[in-house]
């Protein structure tokens, strides 16, 4: 399912989805409008992100960074600004190389964007990510970010059914219960391992 809006042979204030998938048209001055104001929000979840996502990396790298560097296990552990540079600059170059096809599913395939949408989309996932991160909770902005998508599109006027791709949406949550799952077998795998090589 490709959801998308273009103005192909549209009247010049209009902007028409394909009809072939019953989509509504949009007011092209009303969404270039808010196109504009999602250099905004953009800036605003880029920050949001920044906040909680870079956090929640550098906290185990912070400390073990602090026990090989004092030789010892400490309740707090002062974070060098580096490990901040660092963790953000893992965090671009993962979005670079493997990011594509994330964005593909958030921002296409999991109900219709335009910029009016996408503007309280990137508002809103950026608020609750925000108090979130106020509040130290850790969170994932990805699971805020289709929330925002899911709400958005069920609120849209249109049929809930074709609103949201409840099929793709199916997968999403699914991945969501397996992948702490998997990563929690082999964090305590690689432990397992290496507690034992240095135990010999």
């Amino acid at each position: 399912r490709r959801c998308c809006w273009h103005d192909d042979d549209t009247d010049d204030d209009v902007l028409g989805a394909r009809p072939d998938r019953g989509a509504r048209a949009y007011d092209k001055r009303v969404e270039a409008v808010f196109g504009t104001a999602q250099i905004a929000t953009a800036s605003l979840a880029a920050f949001a992100a920044g906040a909680n996502d870079v956090a929640n990396e550098v906290a185990p790298l912070a400390a073990i960074y602090q026990t090989y560097r004092d030789a010892e296990v400490r309740e707090n552990a002062r974070t060098p600004k580096w490990l901040y540079a660092y963790a953000g600059a893992g965090i671009a170059l993962g979005l670079a190389l493997f990011g594509r096809r994330v964005m593909k599913t958030v921002g296409r395939d999991t109900t219709t964007v335009t910029p009016a949408r996408g503007f309280n989309i990137e508002f809103g996932y950026s608020l609750a990510s925000l108090i979130a991160s106020a509040e130290g909770w850790p969170v994932s902005t990805t699971q805020l970010a289709v929330g925002a998508l899911v709400g958005v599109g069920l609120v849209s006027g249109e049929d809930v059914s074709k609103a949201v791709n409840f099929a793709l949406l199916r997968r999403i949550f699914l991945a969501w219960v397996c992948t702490p799952v998997t990563s929690g077998l082999f964090a305590a795998l690689f432990y397992f391992m290496l507690e034992g090589a240095i135990d010999d």
